[in-house]
């Protein structure tokens, strides 16, 4: 297409997945990604809420294991979307658009963890994760057609994805007492498809974007726990409770760059100083470079 007699290039709505260049330059995280990083970090961030409550009710051990089987649906949700991202991300229409399917699924997943610690209900995090993770396969799928070196890795993770999820579905059905040895057979079946499907050739991820994509999800759930942290000092300021140790907390920072009273002064003279203060009368001498030595300063009148 052209106007005004330059050529205008025409942005194409479908492209083939066939696999980034792992060796591209400047390669960056796009803005979709860090929102999907954001949506995700939201469900870590109420996990640990209601690790947080589950801890301070005495309920420990059930809560430490309630957070660590919700941050695994999260964290391997997250991972497996940025290696197939680094690999494929094609940034069309199509793929943008089962990106907001996977963004919305994070967040159902978010909404059920609180049902999950506190009544053990899973219905709600496994209908987001489910969604979310089939999501992805329809991705790896849609790989497969196009990327013919690497179509049977890209079939094996589509096949063995979707049969992840079924399990997870059958999940529910099972037993209250049937269900914490089903879930430890669905993390090692997941754990075990990238193995599986990896087997048969690597994916092409590019080295310095899956880098970036770890340090700034990293950075984002930094970012949540310092606002948790201020929400809590502001409630003890609130409710007065802790206020001396929280006091002693916040003058303990100016306190460390302080010297110990028992701390040997530094000689303040400089290496030149010293040099010439040991009483043996040498003077350290500095010359210029290919010049005399500088002049001697006038001695000061009284």
């Amino acid at each position: 297409m052209r106007a005004l007699g330059r050529a205008v290039p025409v942005t194409r709505r479908r492209h083939a997945m066939t696999g980034r260049d792992p060796g591209e330059p400047h390669r960056t995280a796009t803005p979709l990604e860090l929102f999907v990083d954001l949506c995700f970090v939201v469900a870590v961030a109420q996990a640990s809420h209601y690790l947080r409550d589950a801890l301070a009710h005495g309920h420990g051990a059930a809560g430490v294991l309630r957070f660590a089987l919700v941050f695994f649906t999260v964290w391997w949700a997250w991972m497996n979307f940025t290696w197939f991202a680094s690999a494929y991300d094609p940034d069309d229409t199509p793929y943008r658009l089962t990106v907001l399917v996977q963004i919305t699924s994070s967040l159902v997943l978010a909404a059920g963890v609180g049902r999950a610690f506190e009544h053990g209900e899973l219905l709600v995090i496994t209908l987001g994760y489910v969604v979310l993770r089939t999501a992805l396969a329809a991705l790896w799928l849609r790989a497969g057609l196009a990327d013919r070196p690497r179509r049977a890795t890209t079939l094996r993770f589509a096949v063995g994805v979707t049969v992840c999820q079924l399990g997870w579905v059958g999940l529910l059905f099972l037993p209250a007492t049937g269900r914490l040895p089903g879930i430890a057979v669905m993390i090692l079946a997941e754990v075990l498809v990238p193995v599986w499907a990896q087997s048969a050739g690597m994916t092409s991820w590019h080295p310095r974007h899956i880098s970036e994509r770890y340090e700034l999800f990293t950075l984002i759930v930094l970012g949540e726990s310092v606002a948790a942290a201020t929400i809590a000092v502001r409630g003890a300021f609130e409710r007065q409770q802790n206020i001396a140790a929280l006091r002693a907390l916040a003058g303990g920072g100016p306190g460390c760059l302080r010297r110990p009273p028992h701390a040997p002064r530094g000689d303040r003279r400089g290496p030149a100083g010293r040099a010439g203060g040991h009483g043996s009368g040498r003077r350290l001498r500095v010359r210029r470079l290919g010049g005399a030595p500088p002049p001697a300063p006038a001695p000061q009148g009284r």
